[in-house]
């Protein structure tokens, strides 16, 4: 029995059950033939199915790359190349549980979700709409019951509860935290915060 693992340099490892040994099943490179969307890959997420994989490159701006699955091997067959207007510097990619949606984090000033529908059957994406939640978007989650989507920015050190619309996928903010300490250096060693 196998158990199969995606590694950020887009390599598939596969683990052999009950041991630690790993096996290479295979490396995709951007610069494989029919490949693109994977320069300085940031970000990886498995679909609940276990049918698709898709990618967020980071040096490659506003692009995601999805990928069919076999399930019994791991390996991997490029089946489309979806790019956002505008640009867009990736950091972070999920498929919400109910396999549904995919939400898509960029580390932009503006518009910092990218939304897309998601294609069960195919594995394709459509988007739906970019939205601005924060200010550059580090990375998002989904809640296992689907209902939230949480939401974590780097410029204004906050933390966003927005609720999930399971039908469309759209996002409604709920609640913001923020880190009252911002701009501020912490100390370690003494405590002391310098603002």
């Amino acid at each position: 029995m196998k158990k199969i693992v995606i590694i950020l340099s887009f390599s598939i490892i596969s683990t052999f059950a009950f041991s630690q040994e790993l096996e290479l099943v295979e490396s995709i490179k951007d610069s494989d033939t029919g490949i693109d969307g994977l320069n300085h890959a940031v970000s990886v997420a498995v679909s609940p199915d276990n049918n698709h994989v898709y990618v967020a490159p980071r040096g490659d701006f506003g692009k995601v790359s999805v990928f069919s699955r076999d399930t019994s091997t791991g390996k991997l067959t490029f089946i489309e190349l979806v790019t956002i207007s505008g640009g867009w510097t990736a950091s972070k990619i999920t498929v919400s549980p109910d396999g549904n949606h995919v939400y898509l984090s960029g580390l932009n000033s503006s518009n910092t979700i990218a939304i897309f529908s998601r294609d069960t059957s195919t594995g394709k994406l459509t988007i739906i709409e970019k939205i601005s939640v924060g200010e550059r978007s580090t990375s998002n989650t989904v809640s296992f019951d689907n209902k939230n989507v949480y939401v974590t920015s780097w410029n204004d050190y906050s933390l966003h509860n927005l609720t999930r619309n399971t039908s469309t996928g759209k996002l409604t903010s709920l609640e913001s935290f923020n880190d009252p300490w911002c701009g501020c250096l912490f100390i370690p060693a003494t405590g002391e915060r310098l603002c």
